[in-house]
Order: structure tokens, then sequence, then C-alpha cells
């Protein structure tokens, strides 16, 4: 900010301090976690406004200073063996990049002043630049020396003829969307300049030019290097070769496009497809029955034409309903899953329509349905359904073929796992997993036990799925079986945690175990206790919640006093999270509230936060009955985590707080005194909730000492000048 508009007054000094800050630094070239120079990584917009404004201003001085830095750092950050090497700073370009970030304004802040330069004739000042960048092997460097060499075709005809002809590497110069642009350009620029041997060589270059990534057809970087040479001093043999590249490549190269965005639409427009009749439909879905992807025009094939199809069947469930009766196994699979998905949100439809729909895509087989097939019945769970639509469900959980592998195990980018790690979150978008939860659904829509006596006999063979990603969405057909199968449950029980210890962690497999404790507490004990000696940071949170629940709600305090005297933090903070949201509606409010006296004391920062969470449990709530809690959070080590709820929950409660507003106001000012002045802090906004609190205290207060002790803390609050405090109080005078 100090150095705001230096580049346009004085740009000399404005490049002395970008040298400082880039260059003389200890640490210039010192490497981040990414394996970048650190002090390139970033967004600066004052520092890209001084880099643009010196290089306009004082080219000379800047491009003396940057481009020995810019060779240093592709030096740093580069490696492999291919030529033009790439480093991570400046080897992928976008075409007309707006370049935000701070290594992008230094790389075209140095082309920009080279250009400069050469077009004000400065060629001795730049030789030395131009030779050091010619004698590097990056990728970056060649790009800058031919984007200045371009400036003036007739001063470095002979340069850029040896540079040409110095092998293949020398042709690749360019952008991510077109490696061969900046090379063509110099081409450009020299070719009127060149003589008769230099063309013809140049020609054999470039006909015999075929970079190893090309794919078929072949010919496009020939192509781009041989238009660029001027047309009517062509060989016959070079005009021959050109005419056959144009016949596969059009007229003439296209420039690079830089970044493109836009959304992969539908191959017919929405309008249009509105007024499609049924005739049209099957034409339209005969005709896109690929996944091509038109990429001038931003439209798809089947998945995009798919989606349509499915709003559509919201839009006219009946309609579309019989047309998927007219598709068959030649149809691509996504239309008939687009209208089963569609079957799904819409409504007043009749089940029997729907429950056709199901039985002919099912008949189709190929398995290419199986995850859209359950979803069909979301809207008809207390619908009369057949026993063979739920014998479908239940084979489609037993017998699909997806999932094949555990996604939830594999490395996603940024070194994190697919679905977080989560196998419920896996399993729940797959095919057996899907079918399971609806499974689930119809059991806890179950009204006579009917459904639930189709699907227990399968009970046992479901828990023991070979993926643990699907076996966690089983846990939902398990507690809802327990209504009236809950001898099938238990028996299938223990197949089902006959398992790697990550299904325990997961949300349904603790629901699970709450509802089997209410049936019988000796079930879930050794659950519990396993969840709690795992080694897993899930299962032992869940072993805490569920441990706390059992204390509270099971009647098996042992469990509670085992989670609070466990030496694994996160079994701790789980048992936090229940006590503190159950004190209020837990009939064991007062093991609760001794259970989070000692949590609030406790080591762990995480452990603490979860129990400060009580403050907002209470919201809305008399807080009288939960006085001596509150007042053990206030003056706890946890007051921190819990003193911006804590002050929303005093302003609702629903009874007199008089004594807790002081005493919360008394802990705020010593533990804030420093901050309550400093915007920059949080404690500067809770310092107005804070004095508003005190004078809704001193208003209510019905003795001369309670109102004594408000104005006291009310002068604390004005004598460590809390933010906007006296501006309040003058206010409230008024």
């Amino acid at each position: 900010m100090s150095a705001h508009g230096l580049g346009e007054d004085q740009p000399e000094w404005a490049v002395e301090l970008l040298k400082a800050w880039f260059v003389e630094r200890t640490d210039a070239l010192v490497l981040g976690p990414d394996g970048k120079v650190a002090a390139l990584d970033g967004r600066d917009h004052g520092i890209e406004e001084l880099i643009s404004a010196a290089s306009e201003k004082a080219p000379g001085p800047f491009a003396e200073f940057v481009l020995p830095f810019l060779l240093d750092a592709m030096a740093a950050t580069s490696g492999g063996e291919q030529h033009p090497r790439r480093d991570k700073h400046f080897g992928y370009r976008v075409y007309n990049n707006r370049h935000h970030d701070v290594d992008d304004a230094l790389l075209y802040g140095a082309r920009a002043a080279l250009r400069a330069l050469i077009a004000a004739g400065e060629h001795e000042r730049v030789a030395r630049l131009l030779d050091a960048l010619a004698a590097d092997d990056h990728d970056a460097a060649q790009w800058l020396l031919y984007e200045a060499m371009a400036v003036d075709g007739v001063a470095y005809v002979g340069r850029a003829f040896e540079l040409f002809t110095g092998g293949d590497h020398r042709l690749l110069c360019g952008y991510t969307c077109n490696r061969y642009w900046s090379a063509r350009e110099l081409v450009v620029s020299i070719g009127p300049h060149l003589s008769e041997v230099q063309r013809r060589t140049l020609e054999d270059v470039f006909i015999a030019f075929r970079p190893e990534f090309e794919s078929r057809p072949f010919g496009h970087g020939s192509f781009t290097m041989l238009s660029a040479l001027p047309e009517d001093r062509l060989s016959e043999p070079a005009r021959g070769r050109l005419r056959e590249l144009r016949r596969v490549f059009g007229e003439a190269p296209q420039p690079p496009t830089g970044i493109m965005t836009g959304t992969i639409s539908s191959p017919i427009p929405d309008s249009a497809a509105r007024k499609m009749g049924d005739e049209q439909w099957l034409r339209a879905i005969a005709k896109h029955d690929g996944e091509a992807r038109d990429w001038g025009r931003f439209t798809g094939g089947a998945n995009e034409l798919a989606r349509m199809l499915q709003a559509e069947t919201v839009a006219d469930p009946e309609r579309f309903a019989r047309l998927a009766l007219r598709l068959d196994d030649e149809s691509h699979p996504a239309y008939l899953n687009a209208v089963l998905y569609g079957l799904r949100e819409a409504q007043d439809i009749e089940p029997e329509l729907v429950f056709e729909v199901m039985s002919h895509v099912a008949s189709l087989g190929g398995g290419d349905h199986d995850r859209a097939l359950p979803d069909a019945l979301h809207q008809l769970l207390d619908a009369d359904l057949p026993e063979d639509v739920i014998a479908l469900v239940v084979d489609i959980a037993r017998r699909s073929a997806d999932p094949s592998h555990e996604a939830w195990q594999r490395e996603a980018w940024g070194g994190d796992r697919y679905y977080k790690g989560d196998p419920f979150s896996n399993g729940m978008s797959t095919a057996r997993g899907s079918a399971a939860i609806t499974l689930g659904d119809l059991l806890v829509h179950d009204p006579n036990g009917g459904r639930t006596a189709l699907v227990a006999p399968h009970f046992a063979e479901l828990a023991a799925d070979p993926s643990l990603a699907v076996r966690s969405c089983v846990a939902h057909v398990l507690t809802a079986g327990l209504r009236h199968a809950r001898n099938e449950v238990a028996a299938a029980f223990p197949a089902l945690i006959d398992a790697p210890d990550e299904l325990l962690g997961t949300r349904l497999m603790e629901e699970l175990v709450i509802y089997l404790g209410i049936a019988d507490d000796t079930i879930v004990g050794p659950v519990i206790e396993r969840m709690m000696a795992s080694p897993l940071d899930e299962a032992q949170r869940a072993g805490g919640r569920l441990a706390a629940y059992a204390g509270l709600e099971l009647g098996l305090p042992a469990l509670l006093d085992a989670a609070l005297q466990s030496t694994v933090a996160k079994v701790r903070e789980g048992a936090a999270t229940i006590c503190a949201h159950r004190l209020p509606i837990t009939a064991e409010s007062q093991r609760a509230g001794a259970a989070l006296t000692a949590l609030f004391e406790d080591d762990d920062d995480d452990v603490r936060e979860q129990a400060a969470e009580v403050a907002g449990a209470l919201c809305d709530r008399p807080l009288q009955p939960h006085r001596e809690i509150i007042e053990a959070l206030i003056a706890s080590a946890a007051f921190e985590q819990a003193d911006t709820q804590l002050l929303i929950t005093l302003e609702h409660a629903t009874d007199r707080t008089d004594d807790l507003i002081l005493a919360t106001a008394r802990r705020f000012i010593d533990v804030y005194k420093e901050q309550m002045a400093s915007i920059a802090t949080h404690a500067a906004a809770d310092a107005r909730e804070v004095g508003a609190l005190l004078l809704r205290a001193y208003a209510q207060a019905e003795t001369a000492a309670a109102r004594s002790d408000v104005l006291d803390l009310i002068d604390d609050l004005l004598m460590e000048a809390a933010y906007e405090f006296a501006e309040t109080v003058g206010e409230a005078e008024r």
C-alpha cells in the first residue's frame, strides 16, 4: 500500500523495490510445500500493478532485473529430461491470460519489457538477455525469446532460423491449448525475410515435424508451422503437402482459444424439446445414442438429452412413463434411468404405472438401471406395493455388480480420499447401497409387517455384503426391521459388525446400535467398548456418543463413566456432544450436568468445544433449572468457546436471568479486557451484546444493590472503551 503509484511516478524506484523483494531477500528461491517458489506463489493486486507499471515505464531496468530471476525460478522448480523442460510456475501458459498471479505478472511483464526494447531498436541492450534465453532449455525461456523476436523479423531472421533448425523441441512453444503458436508467430514475422535456402530448409523441417504426443489425425503441428511461411514463395512439394493438410485441418490454423467456460447442454434446445411429440422423442433418443461432445456449440449427447427427459417426466409423469414402455435395450441406458429418476420426483401418478415401468426396465437386464430402479419408489412408500416389486429391490440389493470396489478407500486429488473416506457416502451412491436404503425406507413404512416378512429372510445375507460401503447402508434395513423382526435383526447383527472399524463410525450404524440397545442393552455394550478402543477417529467419536447415550438413556452409566475416563480425546469429544445436547431433555440431567462440568475443564480444545455446545442446546428455554451448569460453564476453561452463543441464549431465555447475565459479564470483561476496543477481534462485537444485556438487567433490577452491581460492570465496559458501547449507553439515556 505504501508503494501504490510508485510504478507510475518513479518506475526505476519501483524496479529497485521489486528487485529487493524478489531477488535480494535471503529466501528468494525457497520452495513451499507445493514445490513452487514461495515468493511467487499467490495473488496480490498491488504487486501486479507495480510490476505492470514498472515493465511499461522502465523496460530496460525491469528486463535486466527480472529475466535472470525468472531463469533461476525455472531451474528451481523443474525436473525431468523432456525438451523443452517445463517448470511449475511458467511452463503452462494460458492464452490471453489476465495474469492475476504474481508469477504470471512477472512473466508477462518480462515479455512486455523485451518487446518495448526491441520495438525501440535497443538491440544491443537486449542481446545479452536474448542470449541467456536462447541458451536455457526451459519452455518458458524459449517462449519469452520467440515472443520478443517476433516484434522485429528483419533483425532476428538469422537467429530464428538457427533455432528452428536445432531440433523439433524448438518448434514446441506456445500455450496449453496450442503448443506451436508462439513459434508460428515468429515464423510469420521472419517469413518474408528468409533467403531461398533458409526457406527451403524450413519447409523440409516443417513437413517432417511430427511430435510424439500428436494423435490422429496426425500432422496438425506440421500444418501449423508450414502454413506460416509465405505461400506465394513455397516450393511445389511444400504447396502440395499444404493442400493435403488443409483437406484434413481446414483453410488455416485456428488461434489459441484460451480458457473457455460453458455448460454442456442438450443437443436439442429446451424450447424445442417441450414441443416434441412421442414419435419425435423416440427419433431423438435413437439419434443421440452416444456421449459425443460438440465443443464448438457446447452441446452433448445422450446424457444431456436424458437430463431434459427427466425434467419432462417430472412435469408429465404419465406420458413419459408410457413412453418408457416403448424403449428397449437398444436405447442408451441414460434415457430409461432419466424416466425412473423423474418418477422419483413426480406427483400424482398411478402407482401401478410406476410398477409397470419398473418391471419393464428390469426385464431388459444388464444392470445398467440397478441404481435408478429403487429410486422410482420414493413417492410410493405408503402405497400398496406388489410383492414382485419388493422382490425386485431385494434382488438388486443382493446381486447388483455395483459397487465393484471400495471407492471411499481410494485416494482422490489433493491427497484426500473419495467421499472424504466415508463408507456411507460412497454406499448410498451405489446400486446395492441405494437399494438397501430404499428397503429400509419401505420397512419404516410397513404398517403390518407384511413387507418385513418378505425382506427378513435376507437380513443375514445383506449384512454380510462384501462391500463395507454397502454394509453401512444395510444398517438402515436392520434398524427398520426391528419393528416387526427383532429376532432376525439380532441374528444378523454379528455378521454386520464382523468388519473393519470404519463401519462402526458411520451414521446409520450408530443409529442401529441405539435402537438395538433400546430393545436389548446386552447386545450393544461390547460394540460400544470396541468403538471406544478403535484406533480410528470416527469410530472413537461414535463410541463416545453411544457410551454417553447409553449412560443417560439406556441405564448403562458405566459406559458413560468409561468414556469420561478415557485417555482418548475423540471418545471424550463424542461423549461431550451427547451430554451437551441431551442436557435439557434427558431424565438424567444431573448425570449429564456432572459429566459436562468435568468436560468443561478438559485438556483438549475439541472436547471443550463440544461441551460448550450446551449453551446452544439451552437456547429458548428457561435457564434457572440449569443454573449450576451454566455457572460452571461461565467459570470454566470452555467459556471462550461458548461465550458468543451464551450471550444469545441469555438474550432468548424464557425466565429471569439477571444473576447469570452479571456472572457472564464479569467473566467476559476479565477474559477480554485487552480486546474489547479492537474491531479486529470477535470480543468487540460480543462486547456490544454484553452491554445490551447489562442495560436490560439494569432496567429490570429491583433493588439498589442490584442496580449498583450492574452499573459497576457498565463502568468497566466504558473504561475499557468497549467497541461502540458509549454510543449504546447514549441511545439508552435518550
